[in-house]
């Protein structure tokens, strides 16, 4: 379930199909490695599934920037701060779309380093970050991720210029990566697909929800989940969306099986892939090879517990230090209580939100998201006037 990125792109060798557009390669020449016969472990968190790289330098400031790892766009972006700190002067501009609405994005290069590891002519736009749930100062794309090879765990990151530098790699079982990005990989008892790696992702997998019928039919779930409500993007034409969220009985990548795994239609029914998300690094780690169009894939040994999920029915959204409903089961405990899209939480287990102002965004982030653990919560919502206590439910009926 993307939530940290809405500028979704998919890769074609020649052209990226985006929406109902098709922008050519050269808004996103492939960055320039500067180094060779290296081999590099990188500064990096793993924050709700986000891959967010911590030791970014970029030429003309001699501060230190955390960026996004993404591939899922086409090109890497800058915040506005970012590109005042550098003096950025774009060279063209161009109109991106997100889906809903289309905008000038303004195009340049820049040279920078991750980890000490340089890389130049780097296609870069402009774009604002200050609404995402965590402190980002740019993303690293596609164009910048295909000049390297990515070794990418939960718990660590290498990158190289050649994959026999890897010398765990024996380990893994490598297969072939289709249109730059995709992997074949199925899920029990059928549907095999090619399906989109997507590290700007941070859910398990999506899948096209043209699919969900055929997977009904074909027993694959194992339970249902209760269809979610999404405000996902302020710019969406539709107040509120729905998809349908499933229990798999395996889900298999390359030669290892991956049990009771939640996956989700995606929203957008034009999507031609399903998605391969961040999540996935729970249970596996990755060798990401695109220049060869390789993929190699080894089943951690510490797998997490999958137990049956089960949710208070709610997830959230911060916005300028304000708590907002973003996410909602219905048949939940949330619903039940009277919770709607886009309700102002005020209040958690008698704690005033406005009495965490001293925290970063990140910080009540992960307080907020350490309560939502509870069995039961009492949550003040702005236009009641009374608080409401939840009880968690299981997500699925099996």
């Amino acid at each position: 379930m993307k939530t940290l990125y809405t500028l979704m792109i998919l890769l074609l060798p020649y052209c990226t199909i985006y929406g109902n557009e098709i922008f050519t390669s050269k808004l996103n020449p492939k960055a320039k490695l500067k180094t060779s016969h290296f081999k590099k472990q990188l500064h990096f968190k793993f924050d709700d599934h986000a891959i967010i790289l911590t030791k970014v330098k970029i030429k003309g400031s001699d501060k230190t920037y955390q960026f996004l790892l993404d591939n899922g766009c086409t090109s890497s972006y800058i915040t506005p701060e970012v590109a005042s700190d550098i003096n950025f002067h774009p060279t063209h501009t161009e109109k991106i779309t997100d889906g809903y609405q289309t905008e000038d994005q303004y195009f340049g290069a820049l040279s920078l380093s991750i980890d000490g590891i340089p890389f130049e002519k780097v296609g870069c736009a402009i774009i604002d970050l200050s609404k995402e749930t965590y402190h980002l100062d740019g993303i690293i794309g596609f164009n910048l991720i295909k000049s390297c090879i990515w070794q990418i765990g939960s718990e660590k990151i290498v990158i190289t210029d050649n994959v026999k530098n890897i010398t765990e790699r024996d380990k893994y079982f490598a297969q072939k990566l289709y249109n730059g990005e995709n992997p074949i990989a199925s899920f029990v008892n059928g549907y095999i697909a090619t399906m989109m790696i997507d590290l700007g992702d941070n859910g398990n997998l999506e899948i096209p929800s043209r699919e969900i019928d055929w997977i009904k039919s074909k027993s694959i779930a194992t339970g249902e989940g209760a269809v979610l409500n999404t405000m996902s993007g302020e710019k969406e034409t539709e107040a509120h969306k729905k998809y349908q969220h499933l229990l798999v009985k395996g889900f298999i990548l390359g030669r290892d099986t991956i049990p009771n795994l939640e996956v989700y239609t995606s929203l957008n029914e034009d999507v031609m892939f399903g998605y391969i998300g961040a999540g996935i690094l729970d249970y596996v780690d990755l060798i990401l090879d695109f220049k060869k169009r390789k993929m190699y894939s080894c089943l951690k040994e510490k797998q997490p517990k999958n137990s049956i999920p089960s949710s208070l029915g709610f997830k959230f959204k911060i916005e300028d230090h304000q708590v907002f409903v973003k996410f909602l089961w219905d048949h939940s405990s949330a619903i039940e209580n009277g919770i709607k899209l886009g309700d102002k939480i005020t209040a958690i287990d008698g704690v005033e939100i406005t009495s965490l102002q001293n925290l970063s965004t990140y910080e009540l982030r992960a307080k907020i998201k350490k309560e939502l653990l509870k069995e039961t919560l009492k949550v003040k919502i702005e236009r009641m006037d009374h608080e409401v206590t939840l009880k968690r439910k299981k997500l699925f009926n099996i």
